[in-house]
């Protein structure tokens, strides 16, 4: 129990370093359209003439190769990618899960390995405790490393491309027998 308690604060000391770090402040490259995933939440901006969304915060529902469909409040849209002018990505929620996960299975380890009864229920609460502990420690970890930002999404990629001289006059003859 003494070495549990004592790696503790050195824990708690690590993960203080790793939040004043801060990786998050070099500039996020901006994700492919397709990349984008139901569920993710989006802003959105798009002309007057196509729904006129200006930051429009929304949640995808499904996604394909033309577009995907959003949900507004309490309405369903369906949004072509040639339509966006710009859009973004919230991502960072999904580092706070993976936090909360891993910082509860430390804990309840850390938790298990600490109590020295022979009593199984000794063990589970001292497990669930110390798990309780390490997903409220992952989850304020992650928060701080990782703070929910949005990403700008690279539109140009999919965009089609201007032809060059459409007033070329293109003839072709087809023979068959």
């Amino acid at each position: 129990m003494k070495a549990v308690t004592t790696a503790f604060p050195a824990a708690i000391a690590t993960l203080a370093i790793l939040a004043a770090a801060n990786p998050g402040a070099a500039a996020p490259r901006p994700l492919h359209p397709y990349r984008v995933q139901t569920g993710e939440r989006v802003r959105l901006w798009t002309a007057p003439e196509h729904g006129g969304f200006e930051a429009t915060t929304a949640t995808v529902t499904a996604v394909d190769n033309t577009g995907f469909t959003v949900v507004i409040k309490d309405r369903t849209e369906l949004v072509a990618f040639t339509d966006l002018t710009r859009m973004e990505v919230g991502r960072g929620a999904r580092y706070l899960r993976r936090a909360a996960l891993l910082g509860f299975l430390v804990g309840a380890t850390a938790g298990v390995l600490a109590e020295d009864s022979r009593d199984e229920w000794d063990k589970v609460a001292a497990g669930a405790i110390y798990g309780g502990v390490g997903a409220v420690l992952g989850t304020v970890t992650a928060a701080t490393i990782w703070p929910a930002r949005w990403r700008p999404v690279d539109l140009e990629t999919i965009r089609p491309k201007p032809v060059a001289d459409r007033t070329a006059l293109r003839v072709s003859f087809t023979f068959s027998f």
